[in-house]
C-alpha cells in the first residue's frame, strides 16, 4: 500500500511553515486594517505566531539524530481522510502578495472571520502533527502551542462580540 512519509525534521519544518503562514497573514490583515484596536490585535497575534515558529525551530534544531530521521507514515487512505492537515499544509505554501492585496479590499469584520479560520486550520494541523507524532520529542510544547491558537480564537472572538454590540 502507497503512503505519504515524513521524517520529524520535515514534519517540524512543516509546522514552521504553517506559522510562517499566519504571521504573513497577520501582518498583511493588520495593514489592511483602519481601526487602531484592529491593527493593535492583528500585530500581537503575529508576534504570538513568531513565537510559535519559533519554538518549532528550537524543537527542530533539539531533535536527537535518531528522532530526526524516523519516518512517520500516512496510508494514502488517511492522507484522504486527513483532508484538513493536507489543506492547511497546502496554504502554508501559497500566501504571497496576490492574497495580502485581496485582504486590503476585506471588511474588518471578515478579517476577523478569516482569521479565525486560519486559527482553527492551525490547530487541526497541530493536532494531526501531534498524533502522527505521538513518538516524538516535543509533545508537552506542541500542548501548550495548541492552548495558545485556543486563545487566540477567544481573543478574535471577543473583539467580534465587542462588534457586534456596537
Amino acid at each position: 500500500m502507497d503512503a505519504l512519509r515524513f521524517n520529524a525534521d520535515e514534519i517540524y519544518q512543516m509546522a514552521e511553515n504553517i506559522e510562517d503562514h499566519g504571521i504573513r497573514f497577520y501582518e498583511a490583515a493588520r495593514d489592511a486594517a483602519s481601526k487602531s484596536e484592529i491593527r493593535e490585535l492583528l500585530g500581537r497575534l503575529a508576534e504570538m505566531e513568531r513565537n510559535h515558529k519559533a519554538r518549532f525551530t528550537r524543537m527542530r534544531a533539539e531533535l536527537p539524530e535518531r528522532d530526526r530521521r524516523n519516518e512517520i507514515s500516512l496510508s494514502l487512505e488517511e492522507a484522504s481522510e486527513n483532508s484538513d492537515y493536507l489543506k492547511a499544509l497546502a496554504e502554508s505554501r501559497v500566501f504571497g502578495k496576490a492574497e495580502a492585496k485581496a485582504l486590503a479590499d476585506l471588511p474588518e469584520n471578515d478579517l476577523l472571520i478569516r482569521a479565525l479560520d486560519l486559527e482553527k486550520d492551525s490547530i487541526i494541523f497541530l493536532l494531526e502533527l501531534k498524533e502522527m507524532a505521538a513518538s516524538l520529542c516535543g509533545k508537552d510544547d506542541i500542548d501548550a502551542i495548541i492552548r495558545e491558537e485556543l486563545n487566540h480564537i477567544r481573543m478574535i472572538n471577543t473583539r467580534l462580540a465587542a462588534w457586534s454590540k456596537s
